[in-house]
């Protein structure tokens, strides 16, 4: 009986690692032209101009801040959310959103 779990198990284990076989091809990598401290100084650059590039699915595409800036102070903003609340809009508004409407 035990000859039987071994040979099974082995059998499971050659099959059962096949599945991890590598398909695909590996495209070489080219040869870069820049030095080290080349890149990072385009880098230092990319930073400080704020076009740091960001990964998409298929490619780099550089992207500048687009942060907001807002005349209102952080009190006004405050005082407005406490209003909001108190008003009682705030529970209307996540009622609406729980039922979905």
């Amino acid at each position: 009986m035990n000859t039987k779990h071994l040979i099974a198990a082995v059998t499971l284990a050659l099959v059962g690692t096949s599945s991890f076989a590598f398909e695909g091809d590996f495209a070489p990598q080219a040869a870069s032209t820049l030095s080290r401290a080349e890149v990072k100084a385009e880098l230092t650059a990319a930073i400080a101009n704020d076009t740091l590039p960001v990964a998409y699915e298929d490619h780099f595409a550089p992207v500048t801040s687009t942060a907001a800036t807002s005349s209102t102070t952080r009190q006004a903003v405050r005082t407005e959310a406490r209003e909001y609340v108190r008003s009682g809009q705030a529970a209307r508004d996540h009622l609406s959103l729980a039922i979905g409407g």
